[in-house]
């Protein structure tokens, strides 16, 4: 009675699982990441959950019994749960078996952040730093090349190419939100990936000064600089380590200003810059850095500047700079008087 329980139980998991798997030769498609296919990936672990749980009442003094079905059930999974697989390999003990499933992983899905970060991980902890470099640098010229091809199939106007190809310090005045007002998806999805891009940098550089030291962390950093894809998130990550884990809190600025000739018309580059600036209360450099860019912006854009500075001033500042920023905000065409009671609580 207990064997038909658990049958019906089994059918239940696993028909959903393979419903569309007539063929004997069947090959999963690539993801689309929709929302049948998350179902389905809820679907996977809630049948692994349910195979951990032991629900045959396998004898528990002999654990290998329980170990083998349960690898059986993840080697079924592994093709869409390669990471899931990898970790409760790794979970029992079987930390070589488990590298070799991330290979293998690695081999089926090369761009995969997921698995390229947990390999990169995995090979830390083993202090085999010169894989994991060459780790990087694969994954890196795997993206790098995804988002070449990606751009010569693009068709933006003379603007957006410019922005695109050009070395950043040459690029015009011109955002990726104007972009965007002109509805052009194929570089609103260059620009996605290149953000993408930019987070394999950080990580590669936060293995650098975590495994290794500052100087390595540089060094990365340096290559960064130099990459056609760069992205103003890899500036804000190396300010943010340089003050965090450098003697020299100095080079933090600097590198801000180092990356305002490149991202100086990016919007979210100058709100984090000032952010910046103000946490580490550098008042007169926070101060020059808005009144330097604040004009540079179109109204509707700068309004985040105006907004993070009046909350500023109205926190920290003298009531007579608060009043004066009133009066300026106020002649502002997108903006809205804002005043001290707009940063007050209702009650």
């Amino acid at each position: 009675m207990h064997a038909q329980t658990v049958l019906r139980q089994i059918i239940n998991y696993t028909g959903p699982l393979f419903a569309n798997e007539k063929d004997s030769l069947f090959l999963p498609s690539l993801p689309r990441f929709d929302p049948l296919d998350r179902a389905l990936v809820g679907k996977w672990k809630a049948y692994i959950k349910w195979e951990e749980s032991n629900p045959l009442k396998l004898d528990n003094k002999d654990k290998s019994r329980l170990i083998s079905r349960i690898q059986g059930v993840y080697q079924k999974a592994v093709i869409r749960m390669r990471f899931m697989a990898y970790t409760w390999t790794n979970s029992i003990g079987k930390n070589n078996k488990a590298l070799l499933i991330l290979k293998a992983g690695l081999d089926a899905n090369p761009s995969s952040f997921l698995l390229n970060f947990a390999y990169a991980e995995a090979l830390e902890i083993n202090k085999d730093h010169a894989e994991v470099h060459a780790t990087y640098e694969k994954f890196l010229g795997i993206l790098r090349a995804n988002l070449d091809r990606l751009k010569k199939t693009s068709k933006p106007d003379a603007t957006a190419s410019a922005i695109i190809s050009e070395p950043r310090s040459n690029v015009p005045l011109v955002s990726l939100q104007e972009l965007q007002e002109d509805k052009m998806p194929k570089t609103t999805e260059l620009e996605k990936h290149r953000t993408e891009y930019g987070l394999a940098w950080i990580m590669y550089m936060c293995f650098g000064m975590r495994a290794e030291d500052v100087k390595a962390f540089q060094t990365i950093f340096g290559k960064a600089r130099r990459d056609l894809w760069l992205s103003w998130e890899i500036y804000e990550a190396a300010v943010l380590t340089e003050y965090h884990c450098s003697d020299d809190k100095g080079v933090a600025s600097r590198i801000f200003e180092k990356g305002m000739e490149s991202f100086g018309n990016e919007i979210d580059f100058v709100l984090r810059y000032l952010g910046f600036l103000i946490s580490i209360n550098d008042k007169n450099n926070a101060r020059a850095l808005f009144e330097r860019v604040i004009t540079t912006f179109e109204p509707n854009r700068a309004r985040p500047l105006w907004e993070q500075w009046a909350w500023y001033e109205y926190q920290y500042g003298d009531l007579e700079a608060a009043l004066k920023l009133e009066k300026r905000m106020a002649v502002v065409p997108s903006n809205q008087m804002i005043g001290p009671t707009a940063y007050l609580p209702e009650h």
